[in-house]
């Protein structure tokens, strides 16, 4: 699995949890750098970089080098836009920053 950063190798670890088989999540750091010679030695090589331009340029010229590999989409952004979203996690923090906006507002009225 080939991600652009650490944080979506992690976050599409999540979202792709399969306790019946190994997976190994490569981030390239957004530099595009991929060991060649070991992903084509591997079966199922998965490019899965962000949803933006430089992403899919970063795609195209891996899927050039490795024709068996498959590209893989987020719905978002990224792997971690997309795990916050699938947590609802970012309306969370929404909540509470309301929450904490209406506290902080009171309390300043009281003085």
């Amino acid at each position: 699995m080939l991600v652009e950063s650490p944080i979506d190798a992690m976050s599409f670890a999540v979202l792709d949890r399969n306790d019946s088989r190994r997976t190994i999540y490569i981030s390239t750091d957004g530099a595009g750098q991929v060991p060649n010679e070991f992903l084509q030695q591997s079966q199922d090589v998965v490019v899965a970089y962000d949803n933006d331009i430089a992403g899919k340029l970063m795609a195209q010229r891996v899927l050039s080098q490795l024709p068996n590999a498959v590209r893989k989409l987020p719905k978002a952004i990224d792997w971690n836009e997309e795990l916050v979203n699938r947590f609802n996690w970012g309306r969370t923090s929404e909540a509470a920053m309301k929450y904490n906006k209406r506290k902080f507002c009171s309390f300043q009225w009281l003085r």
